[in-house]
């Protein structure tokens, strides 16, 4: 599995997918975190190959368990 860094646009996803609970679109993240959809869409794809997992949150899930993001 690769080595996930997260860069600080990519944690700042994770945060917000966390913070703001899980059930929103990638339109309304890109909205909540002033970034575009396209930008968010990517992020979360890098996140979840990275992470093996398949859904945003587990791989929030794992970006809290590693200690990259804080609740």
């Amino acid at each position: 599995m690769p080595t996930f860094r997260a860069s600080s646009d990519a944690a700042k996803l994770l945060w917000g997918a966390y913070h703001f609970g899980a059930g929103k679109t990638s339109s309304e993240t890109s909205q909540i975190l002033g970034l575009t959809e396209r930008t968010v869409k990517w992020h979360s794809t890098r996140a979840r190959e990275a992470f093996g997992v398949a859904t945003t949150t587990q791989a929030v899930v794992q970006a809290v368990r590693r200690r990259l993001i804080h609740p």
